[in-house]
């Protein structure tokens, strides 16, 4: 460079866009530029290396353009590596427009066809950044020309510096020269020839026209495994870049990928390898770096990219999936209330609506990306079994047909999975899950409190994170559900139906309706609790510590009865039955005339009533089974089988013996008190007692 002036330019055969697989050889390299064949394609390294620590997403973006956020020049970029300054159209300001003349050369005769093509590219471009393309004279900013022989695709000119070490400019005509007799250099504008090759080219070097560098210290051809400058030099995240997704396995900061997996190969036509349709997430922050968003733009905001599609234009093709089918595109959008259509897909996708996250569709992967800023609150696959993920907005996420997972993100969403057995995520008490019956088997994960809405099939409804120790509320519907807590203090509610509920570990609390809900607990699980509104028996092994009316001011009796283990049954206002099963039991009628059930008699195992009332108005039972209290007959206990210790002198038809100074009951099985007597329950409150207030059954 001299006097402030460097001139650039590619040769021929330089700046190679990648490999198209063709009988298994490599004969070009993707970027849109070819290479005569021998020149080597970019090559895994025999041994890698730890991976260092790779720049940013905005270094990338500073080495495409040359310069610093800040607007001075930058010492690391692709124009330093090429010896040039970095430059813009229009005035040498940073993020201003520019109006930029371009001419097709006459001796070039190219077809109106090839000049769609170049429109296309030309009008990409200015969609996305305040560029204007007119058509000039001979002497325009941009010549357009079609290469002889071994020319390749290349891009020639002269840049100027900017004043303060700043912005350049350009001086003289740019020459973009297209080798259309090369295999896969075509101006047709087909986006399957060749993965679209044609188109990726013509793209990337108006690139280099309008002051973008490329991704890496390269030119002609690059080993990802040294020449890589970044996590984002790779052609998904710019069109810029030399390193194709096969290559990037092999990339110098291939540990830091964003995204991973990436594969455009195409093995219905051959094992052909798509190239980028449009540009991609980096290359919109670069250009716009340049000269600012568009002022004028066909992605104004309330449109559908994919089937069903109302981009219009020149640009419409490319993001309509009926006419591109296997898009390697970058939504961009300058408005909201987008929608991304995948529904005319039948191979499973993965859908994320989030900007600067890719997509898979169609059978590639990471092939449809959403720009920077850009907002779509939309998101439709089709037949297959989809993921769609939601974003920070309130989305609406349709699954369609087939098996999908559907996963709201932290807006107020609505999740539609359509057919096929379906997983919804939801991260909100508010996210609405839409299910119908008879749509397949499916299961709502929540990570907050949530409820199902009525109506809504769903059979299972489980904390997303089984291991998470934050409580969760999570209540069914009419329907029969499964409900699974997580490993904190849970409560799960049935709401209807015959359901299952499971805590988990943590101090459960368990809401049911009927005796067709069943609860499950583990030993060691915590100190479960069953509320019931209905009457409900605990089944044997459950380790379920309390089962308590859910109302306490209920004059509805209910009938309580625990299991094997030590249970605290507990009713309400009305006239319960509390039957503590076998253990050591601890019985609360609360208000109401309530029964006592003593259906078994086991040494050493006592039952515990808190609260007996023999008052008028309130008086309390105690049943006792006439199966395990031998000598008793049915009916009203005799008053000569009853007697109070300390009181009463004892007969010989003495069974039931009472203490009123501790409260303790006891059964004498021969009456006389000859043998020992049995401890069979306690009245914590020390409640009068007299035969009257048993019944034998």
């Amino acid at each position: 460079m001299e006097g402030g002036v460097a001139v650039r330019q590619h040769e021929a055969g330089a700046d190679p866009l990648g490999g198209i697989a063709e009988g298994g050889v490599d004969r070009l390299l993707h970027g849109g530029e070819p290479s005569d064949e021998g020149v080597p394609q970019a090559a895994a390294p025999a041994a890698m290396p730890p991976a260092p620590l790779s720049p940013s997403l905005t270094d990338t973006v500073t080495f495409l353009t040359g310069i610093n956020p800040d607007g001075t020049r930058a010492k690391d970029t692709f124009a330093t590596y090429w010896g040039r300054p970095p430059a813009k159209r229009g005035a040498a300001i940073l993020g201003t427009g520019a109006t930029v003349t371009y001419t097709f050369d006459s001796v070039s005769a190219f077809t109106e066809t090839e000049r769609a093509t170049f429109r296309d590219a030309l009008d990409m471009w200015s969609a996305v950044a305040d560029v204007r393309f007119v058509v000039g004279s001979v002497g325009a900013d941009i010549r357009l020309t079609r290469g002889a022989k071994n020319t390749g695709a290349n891009t020639r000119s002269t840049t100027v510096s900017g004043a303060g070490g700043g912005i350049g400019s350009f001086a003289g005509q740019t020459i973009v020269n297209i080798e259309t007799a090369r295999y896969g250099f075509d101006l047709s504008g087909s986006l399957s020839l060749v993965g679209g090759y044609g188109m990726s080219t013509i793209i990337h070097e108006l690139g280099h026209a309008l002051g973008l560098g490329h991704a890496g210290p390269y030119n002609g051809s690059a080993n990802p495994g040294t020449d890589q400058f970044s996590a984002y030099d790779l052609r998904m995240w710019t069109i810029m870049s030399y390193i194709s997704p096969s290559m990037g396995a092999y990339g110098k900061y291939s540990d830091s990928y964003a995204a991973t997996g990436t594969d455009w190969t195409n093995l219905a036509e051959g094992a052909v390898i798509y190239s980028p349709h449009t540009w991609m997430p980096v290359d919109i922050l670069a250009i716009q770096q340049l000269y600012g968003p568009a002022k004028t733009t066909p992605f104004r905001g309330g449109q559908t990219y994919g089937f069903n599609s109302t981009i219009t234009g020149s640009l419409a093709r490319f993001f309509d999936f009926t006419l591109n089918p296997l898009p390697v595109v970058t939504v961009y959008s300058q408005g909201t209330g987008n929608t991304i259509d995948l529904s005319g897909f039948s191979r499973s996708s993965r859908l994320d609506l989030n900007d600067g996250a890719f997509s898979s569709a169609n059978g590639l992967v990471n092939n449809l990306a959403i720009a920077f800023g850009t907002v779509v609150e939309t998101g439709i696959t089709g037949s297959g079994n989809d993921t769609l993920v939601g974003n920070e907005l309130a989305n609406l996420l349709d699954g369609g047909a087939g098996a999908d997972t559907l996963i709201g993100g932290a807006g107020i969403d609505t999740l539609r999975g359509g057919t096929g057995n379906d997983v919804y995520e939801v991260d909100r008490a508010e996210d609405v899950v839409v299910e119908a019956a008879g749509q397949g088997t499916d299961t709502v994960l929540a990570r907050v409190s949530y409820g199902l809405g009525r109506g809504v099939s769903v059979e299972t409804l489980a904390a997303a994170d089984p291991t998470a120790t934050a409580g969760l509320i999570l209540n069914g519907n009419e329907f029969a559900n499964t409900i699974v807590g997580g490993a904190g203090a849970d409560r799960l509610d049935g709401r209807g139906g015959g359901d299952v509920l499971r805590g988990l570990g943590g101090n459960d609390v368990y809401r049911i309706d009927s005796q067709d809900d069943v609860v499950i607990e583990a030993a060691g699980e915590g100190i479960d609790t069953v509320q019931a509104r209905a009457d409900y028996r605990l089944a044997a092994g459950q380790s379920i510590e309390k089962l308590y009316a859910l109302d306490p001011n209920s004059r509805v009796g209910l009938s309580l009865t625990g299991n094997e283990i030590a249970n605290l049954l507990r009713g309400a206002a009305g006239d319960d039955v509390l039957d503590g099963g076998g253990g050591a039991d601890t019985l609360t009628g609360g208000a109401g005339d309530d029964v006592f059930v003593i259906a078994a008699l086991v040494a050493g195992t006592i039952d515990h009533i808190a609260d007996f009332d023999a008052a008028p108005g309130d008086h309390d039972t105690i049943r006792l089974a006439a199966s395990a209290f031998k000598g008793l007959r049915p009916g009203s206990l005799a008053p000569a089988a009853f007697s109070v210790v300390g009181a009463d002198p004892l007969g010989a038809d003495d069974r039931i013996l009472y203490d009123g100074r501790t409260g303790a009951l006891f059964y004498d099985a021969d009456g006389s008190g000859a043998g020992a007597r049995i401890q069979f329950a306690s009245l914590d409150n020390r409640a009068p007692l007299i035969a009257a207030d048993f019944l034998v059954v």
